[in-house]
């Protein structure tokens, strides 16, 4: 007996093939999610502008957390804490909603996890 690895019955990943189809057929792949950088950035100044006061000491750096699940806040906790310990920073954390969407990208229910941080 050996074992044997061939890969003739199907392409891997067997998905791909759809998803080209999917892409072809709706003009994008609803299961890849992309965002063009800059916008995002933008987006975060301009909310985080119309959010935060300005800075009350002009050579103070601002660092904005922007979590949208309380579940993944320990990945930013950490860190949170290293600046806010810094006088030369000034700190904010600001939680932020998400969507759920179907197969279509069609936008579905709305999450705000703000009270449960």
């Amino acid at each position: 007996m050996r074992v044997s690895k061939e890969w003739i019955f199907h392409n891997y990943p067997v998905y791909r093939e759809q998803e080209r189809i999917l892409k072809n057929n709706i003009g994008r792949n609803p299961y890849r999610y992309t965002i063009d950088d800059k916008a995002l950035l933008t987006s975060i100044k301009r909310y985080s502008l119309s959010v935060l006061a300005p800075p009350k000491k002009k050579d103070k750096e601002i660092i904005v957390f922007l979590p949208c699940r309380a579940c993944w806040w320990e990945t930013m906790e950490k860190l949170w804490e290293e600046y806010s310990q810094d006088d030369e920073k000034e700190v904010h954390v600001i939680p932020i909603f998400y969507y759920d969407c179907d197969y279509n990208g069609i936008v579905k229910d709305k999450h705000d996890e703000k009270t449960l941080y």
